[in-house]
């Protein structure tokens, strides 16, 4: 059977949530709350259109290594758990 190209971003986009959920036990996303820390933390730098598929499990990789103080980022963000949820739970709606 041949690879399907849609299923690999789909499990990728499955990896994101799945991985962001991991890494943040306990704590609910709201991607309505996520759209609006990405739109006031995040849009000036990083355009949302382009963080789909793929580039959203990437992001998603990033945010959680800034997140931790492992990834330098300018200008210095900090994020609470609930934030990092958030915004993994709208970077998950984007298609």
């Amino acid at each position: 059977m041949a690879h399907c190209p849609k299923s690999r971003i789909v499990t990728l986009g499955w990896s994101l949530i799945i991985g962001l959920s991991v890494a943040t036990p306990g704590v609910a996303a709201d991607a309505a709350r996520g759209k609006a820390k990405f739109e006031a933390a995040c849009a000036e730098c990083h355009a949302a259109a382009d963080l789909k598929g793929a580039a959203a499990a990437t992001f998603g990789d990033k945010l959680q290594q800034i997140a931790a103080g492992k990834a330098k980022h300018r200008p210095k963000l900090k994020l609470a758990a609930e934030e990092v949820a958030d915004l993994g739970g709208y970077l998950a709606t984007l298609k």
